[in-house]
């Protein structure tokens, strides 16, 4: 799914929405730091972020993408991307921002990718008449309830 250029469109919708969702978050949380933080907080661009959160956006990593991407579905974040938010801001913060990341990549990468994965996927298999029952039965056609495994005797190995 990762690797499909069919979903690439998705996936940079949901790399947008993440970004943006979360430029907004560190903003509003700025409002409660003192005028240093304030400052440092101010200064970080949402492109700046993206690079951030998504460095396969930067041309040197862009072999990195699908591999980053995979990482990002299995809940995984670089110890990197802790250390560049906590640069930006405070340790605190930084922490607070990786959480949240995870998070709104969760829900994003749900909306915007996965459901409509399925929905593509039901289509499909709508056209094709395939059932609920073609789709529970193992390939070699016999139904899982009705394969039953034959126990073997001591007489019968050593013959």
């Amino acid at each position: 799914m990762i690797l499909c250029p069919q979903y690439q469109d998705l996936w940079k919708e949901c790399e947008d929405t993440v970004t943006e969702r979360l430029h907004k978050f560190l903003l509003r949380r700025a409002i409660n730091e003192d005028t240093n933080i304030r400052k440092r907080i101010n200064n970080v661009s949402e492109s700046r972020l993206r690079l951030i959160l998504f460095p396969y956006y930067d041309p040197a990593f862009r072999d990195a993408q699908d591999l980053t991407r995979l990482e990002l579905t299995r809940g995984l974040t670089p110890k990197v991307r802790l250390l560049n938010l906590t640069k930006l801001t405070t340790k605190k913060i930084g922490k607070l921002l990786a959480l949240k990341f995870l998070e709104l990549f969760f829900t994003e990468f749900h909306n915007h990718v996965w459901a409509r994965r399925c929905e593509l996927m039901i289509q499909l298999e709508q056209e094709h008449g395939i059932t609920i029952q073609q789709k529970t039965k193992r390939q070699n056609g016999s139904d899982s309830r009705q394969n039953v495994s034959v126990v073997k005797t001591k007489e019968d190995m050593k013959a």
